[in-house]
């Protein structure tokens, strides 16, 4: 996940992104999925995050390869129901890992726990017939509110929520580990 102003992006940082969040996704998808419409269940739970609902400043590669796996996660499901395969999208909040290092908290995004994302994909496995569920789950309808908002609504509500320039204004010292390895992580690696 590198963050920071969108112009500022490397070219090899956008395809990582693009390779590990997105097509990670669809490749290990087109891997299972054949063995499971032959048997007639299954069931795939991508990890997404709530940057495929909610999209905010700072992280436009990000929430593009989130949006694409929350988009195909649903297509996925309704294509392969009637194969017996379900296909569950979880998408947690700011976790509290590297992932968010050097960027602040506010009051709408205190960080989950890897063991709450943990406990959203047992409650997955519970409820195989869920499509989405957001860690916290409540945030799942902030949004669906935010998508549904004209372009002034949803800058409010972001700002709203101090989430404005969280991925905008950060502590690139305490960031800089982070941001090395995700700058220079190498995808997809043809042979």
């Amino acid at each position: 996940m590198p963050i920071g102003p969108f112009l500022d992006a490397s070219e090899q940082s956008i395809r990582t992104s693009v390779e590990v969040n997105f097509y990670g996704v669809l490749t290990g998808s087109q891997l299972v999925l054949p063995e499971m419409v032959k048997r007639r269940s299954g069931h795939i739970i991508n990890i997404a995050s709530l940057a495929g609902l909610i999209a905010l400043p700072g992280q436009v590669v990000y929430a593009g390869t989130k949006f694409a796996v929350v988009g195909l996660t649903t297509a996925m499901a309704d294509e392969f129901a009637p194969h017996g395969v379900n296909v569950t999208c979880v998408m947690p909040t700011f976790t509290n890992t590297d992932l968010t290092s050097g960027t602040k908290n506010t009051g709408a995004q205190k960080p989950v726990q890897p063991e709450e994302i943990a406990a959203g994909v047992v409650k997955a496995l519970d409820n195989p017939r869920i499509t989405h569920l957001s860690v916290p789950g409540p945030l799942r309808f902030v949004g669906l509110l935010t998508s549904l908002l004209p372009p002034r609504g949803r800058r409010w509500l972001t700002k709203k929520f101090g989430n404005d320039d969280v991925f905008l204004k950060f502590d690139a010292t305490a960031r800089a580990a982070y941001e090395q390895r995700a700058q220079t992580a190498i995808g997809v690696v043809e042979d």
